[in-house]
């Protein structure tokens, strides 16, 4: 199904343009910052609310129970009141939860806080690539990569100065500070939805009748749609898992917890060389295949050195680890613009493939969890996280088949 001529569409002004780079980073620096910087403080929140180690990993497990649960429900929300406005509402209410939950020192403010920002960062999750795609189609691996790269590298950020911003106060104030923030991403925001309605009507009324006119057809029902989906979600599977035992599986085969922090280091910092290096390979016309059959491999070769390999080389599977995860995250989102045929279906493939994705990722800690404790060490997981990865190889190749979703 073909696009629609790009003389209907008319040419957003200079500054309306860098508005919308700079609101869609703002909103990145908090769509994982927030989660991040929450369990680098978790055992201060622990002991000053009196709460059980079971009750702290209930308020980890919220943000990936809101992403696959709710993620459905933002391109319904968008086609009603538009992009725009929506992110304006998620920039607000992500300030909202990020404040609301160290307003007092209280268990339900935490809870709810938490709960509202992980409805609010859903929302970003599958909005912001439907906002690439209508506003930037031809730099989709430019403007993608940036969001990815902040997204990532903030996320790093926030762990890593959890700790120093404690020191200043207290962790209300190393949680709460990200607030201002999202306070500044909201204003962003609603100043685009402010140009939108003033100078741009007859554009979101024109997208909107061609999106009537193309996605008669759910995501659903399309098998691309399902490729992309599972292949993001058994990526995520792993990346979480790892993020949530990667120490504790280091420590257990002998590596001291510094060593074992510095390996699990590695396995994040490789997000920055990984999406750098796809926004480059996509930007000058390399193969998306073999970008993500590569990435899926290394993937697997990670998890196979973890498990099964000399410690000697942590490192290297950590950074293949990290690399594979790092590309395939990226690519996914490049996958949401790249496949639909409008900013309208790019959201309603981001929240179907978000949906079934993070619904997939949580089953990686509860499962790795699980095995362990059944069998006592780390062959039973390690053996199913493999098989995973090397599946998802096939999805790599399925899901980077050179055709729109219809």
């Amino acid at each position: 199904m073909k696009n629609q001529p790009n003389s209907i569409t008319p040419t957003p002004s200079k500054i309306f343009v860098i508005m919308i780079i700079i609101a869609i980073i703002l909103l990145a620096i908090n769509m994982r910052s927030p989660i991040i910087g929450f369990g680098a403080v978790a055992h201060l929140v622990q002991a000053d609310l009196d709460l059980s180690t079971k009750t702290i990993g209930m308020i980890g497990a919220i943000p990936m129970i809101a992403f696959a649960t709710s993620s459905f429900i933002a391109p319904k929300i968008s086609q009603k009141i538009g992009l725009e406005t929506t992110l304006f509402i998620a920039s607000v209410l992500l300030a909202l939860g990020i404040f609301g939950r160290v307003w007092q020192l209280h268990f339900v403010g935490l809870l709810m806080g938490t709960v509202l920002l992980s409805l609010a960062i859903s929302l970003g999750n599958v909005l912001v690539p439907a906002v690439i795609k209508k506003y930037f189609p031809n730099k989709i691996s430019l403007v993608t990569g940036m969001y990815s790269l902040t997204l990532s590298v903030m996320a790093g950020v926030s762990a890593g100065i959890a700790m120093t911003l404690v020191s200043f106060k207290n962790w209300q104030f190393a949680l709460g500070s990200w607030g201002m923030v999202s306070i500044l991403a909201s204003f962003a925001w609603l100043f685009i939805v402010l140009n939108t309605q003033k100078n741009q009507q007859n554009f979101v009324k024109i997208t909107e009748t061609i999106a009537k006119n193309q996605n008669k057809i759910s995501v659903w029902q399309m098998p691309m749609a399902w490729f992309i989906s599972i292949f993001m979600g058994v990526q995520s599977l792993l990346y979480y898992t790892l993020a949530s035992f990667l120490p504790s599986l280091l420590i257990d085969k002998g590596l001291s917890e510094q060593q074992a922090g510095n390996v699990g280091m590695y396995f994040q910092l490789m997000a920055f060389p990984s999406i750098v290096l796809l926004t480059k390979w996509v930007g000058r016309g390399g193969s998306l295949r073999l970008m993500a059959v590569l990435a899926s491999v290394v993937n697997l070769l990670g998890v196979v050195g973890f498990g099964f390999l000399s410690n000697q080389l942590a490192w290297l599977w950590s950074v293949s680890a990290g690399f594979g995860c790092g590309i395939i995250f990226t690519l996914c989102l490049m996958l949401f613009t790249i496949k639909a045929n409008n900013s309208e279906q790019t959201a309603e493939l981001s929240g179907m493939a978000q949906s079934v994705g993070y619904s997939i990722a949580i089953f990686g800690p509860l499962l790795t969890g699980w095995l362990k404790d059944m069998s006592g060490g780390w062959m039973l997981p390690m053996m199913l996280l493999s098989v995973l990865m090397a599946i998802n190889c096939g999805f790599a190749w399925l899901a980077t088949q050179n055709k729109s979703l219809s």
